[in-house]
């Protein structure tokens, strides 16, 4: 077990709502033999009621448009993720990483009438070459 971290990033929406989101989680590495690491990352994002309003909400003229109900929103816990980052050296030079998220939609923005699925994975394959100097 290597050190823990705390990571932290705060995003804000650059269209006409300029919303506010604040992602917190912390980073967990874990050495896997000589040469690989893999790196547990579970974490939180917050959302001001700016964006929340901005993604999640539906305004009553919108929902005539829409046939969606209406559906305010709050500022609060917008989702939770779990992250596991897998890195390895092939040699001096040469690593692969691969990278798979889970991310779920909490409170108001898991409730609005406008999402269909609360839940989303992604992963990632990569391979890199590192430069030593």
């Amino acid at each position: 077990l290597m050190g823990v971290s705390l990571t932290t990033a705060t995003h804000h929406a650059t269209s006409s709502h300029k919303g506010t989101q604040i992602d917190l989680g912390f980073s967990v590495p874990l050495k896997l033999g000589a040469h690989a690491t893999l790196c547990v990352v579970p974490g939180i994002t917050w959302a001001d009621q700016r964006y929340t309003r901005a993604f999640f909400g539906v305004t009553p003229e919108q929902s005539v448009a829409s046939g969606f109900a209406p559906f305010s929103t709050q500022a609060g816990l917008k989702s939770s993720q779990l992250v596991l980052d897998f890195d390895m050296a092939l040699s001096r030079h040469w690593y692969v990483n691969a990278m798979l998220q889970a991310k779920r939609l909490q409170r108001d923005a898991a409730d609005s009438p406008i999402v269909q699925n609360t839940r989303q994975t992604s992963g990632m394959l990569a391979v890199r070459y590192q430069f030593q100097l």
